[in-house]
This record gives C-alpha cells, sequence and structure tokens, in this order.
C-alpha cells in the first residue's frame, strides 16, 4: 500500500519507527499443552493493551497540520508446527511520530503503558529496526 499523498507534493510527514517485541514460552508436544506455556497466547494477552494505547495515542496526540500520531501491529509471527506448543513468539510494531515526538524514545512509552494499566513486565522495550525523524517544512518557507 502506497503512502497516502494523492501524488501532491509532501512538505510534511510523520517519522516513524518500527521494532519488534517478543514473547517467550516452553514448547511440548500438543497432546500435553499443560506441559509448555504457549508463548502466541502471551502475546494475545499483550496485544488488547497495545491495541487500547494505540487508540489513546491518537486521541491524546494530534498535529494541526499531520493529525493524530499512530500505532500498528502489522505482524505476527510464531510456532514451528500446528502440533507444538509455540515457545516464541514476535510481533513488529510500525509507530508514527510527530513533530517534537523522539522516534528513538517512542519504544520506550509502550512498556511504560502497558506497565501502568495491565502490569505487564518487560526485560527490554524491544528491538529498534529502523526510524526516521518527521519533516515538516514551515509555512513561507521554500521546499526543493
Amino acid at each position: 500500500v502506497a503512502e497516502p499523498t494523492k501524488l501532491d507534493i509532501v512538505d510534511a510527514h510523520k517519522g516513524v519507527v518500527r521494532w519488534f517485541v517478543h514473547t517467550a514460552g516452553r514448547s511440548c508436544h500438543s497432546s500435553s499443552p499443560e506441559q509448555g506455556i504457549n508463548a502466541i497466547y502471551r502475546m494475545g494477552r499483550l496485544l488488547t493493551g497495545i491495541e487500547r494505547y494505540a487508540e489513546h495515542l491518537g486521541r491524546a496526540r494530534t498535529d494541526p497540520r499531520l493529525g493524530p500520531a499512530t500505532l500498528s501491529v502489522g505482524r505476527i509471527e510464531g510456532g514451528t508446527s500446528a502440533n507444538v506448543v509455540p515457545d516464541r513468539c514476535r510481533i513488529e510494531i510500525d509507530r508514527r511520530v510527530l513533530p517534537g515526538e523522539d522516534p528513538l524514545a517512542a519504544p520506550e512509552d509502550l512498556p511504560e503503558i502497558l506497565r501502568l494499566s495491565d502490569h505487564v513486565i518487560f526485560n527490554s522495550p524491544g528491538q529498534i529496526q529502523r526510524f526516521r525523524h518527521n519533516l515538516v517544512v514551515p509555512d513561507g518557507q521554500q521546499f526543493l
């Protein structure tokens, strides 16, 4: 899906940071799932908190030109086979940041919010994959 520019010249855009969040479990055969810990189920519990944070973020941080800050989980993967309780799960998060926000600090916000609202403890905020600062050309300045 392409950027929604309508082929207009863009003189402002949100910044972006993407990172991974992992949950761990313990594998076992699916005929005895009580002997394992399902990493996908663990991630599922996190996803509801992440969804609530994304909704809050869209209301709490906005820019008159760029709209709201956003967060989206775009990928999830885990497990090795249907007959094995998964010992790992990973999601990839895309967070669009606004002017004044530090894209490298954005991954730190999510664990803090989940810690306070859902009592989730993270070992680390996640592995940053990519980031880009936002761009805003002030009104009246030339854009080349």
